[in-house]
């Protein structure tokens, strides 16, 4: 299932670290279930609508005065039944933006190798030998190998070893505008990709990606795909 979800305009400038603000807002009106410190079935989009602007001290912020689309996906209804129950209890997202309208979006029927753009920067790491991450760029080719390896290990908590055997994902590198770019999570920054990604496989596999999103963090409105 894939919402889409209008927000009212905001109250003010929303700074560019919003993401942790809106994962706290999800958490609120699902309930804080047991996926909370699971891997992420599922994706949160970044904000749409948003137009970058300065204060008057020069900070950088964005201005949401039109209001907001955001997206969030899973393969599980009854996470979506949660969350309607929560918005229609309390719909406000953070900033003054509150839920004024919810849209369930038909699903597309996939083939076998879809392109997707990224609505959310896509983080890939891989483990140093010292025990730290590093933070994989779109045009290293062991950035494939990641995302691969992510794609199928969320097919095998969703119990799809089937599909993990054959499933793939790696970035676009045809695409002319591919670029880093620096998120700040909860005081922690990640250097993630905007680039799209290609995903192979059966097509239950693709459409599984298109609602879990790409690489880590899905959850924390990173790698969510859209068409």
């Amino acid at each position: 299932m894939r919402l889409r979800l209008r927000l009212s305009p905001s109250h003010g400038f929303v700074p560019f670290d919003y993401q942790h603000e809106l994962t706290r807002a999800f958490w609120r009106w699902v309930k804080d279930g047991k996926e909370h410190d699971e891997t992420s079935l599922y994706s949160l989009s970044f904000l749409s609508g948003g137009r970058p602007t300065r204060t008057r001290e020069g900070t950088p912020v964005l201005d949401f005065s039109d209001g907001a689309t955001w997206t969030i996906s899973g393969p599980y209804p009854d996470l979506h039944r949660r969350l309607l129950r929560g918005v229609m209890d309390d719909p406000l997202a953070g900033w003054g933006m509150r839920v004024e309208e919810v849209h369930e979006q038909p699903l597309p029927e996939f083939g076998v190798l879809q392109r997707f753009r990224v609505n959310g920067a896509v983080l890939v790491r891989e483990k140093r030998d010292d025990g730290s991450q590093e933070h994989l760029r779109w045009d290293d080719p062991q950035a494939d190998e990641a995302l691969t390896r992510v794609f199928r290990w969320k097919l095998h908590l969703a119990g799809r070893d089937d599909l993990a055997e054959t499933a793939e994902m790696r970035f676009d590198r045809t695409y002319d505008g591919a670029r880093t770019k620096l998120v700040t999570l909860k005081g922690l920054k990640y250097r993630c990709n905007e680039c799209p990604v290609l995903v192979l496989g059966e097509p239950e596999a693709v459409l599984f990606a298109y609602l879990v999103g790409a690489g880590e963090l899905t959850g924390s409105c990173l790698g969510a795909l859209t068409l």
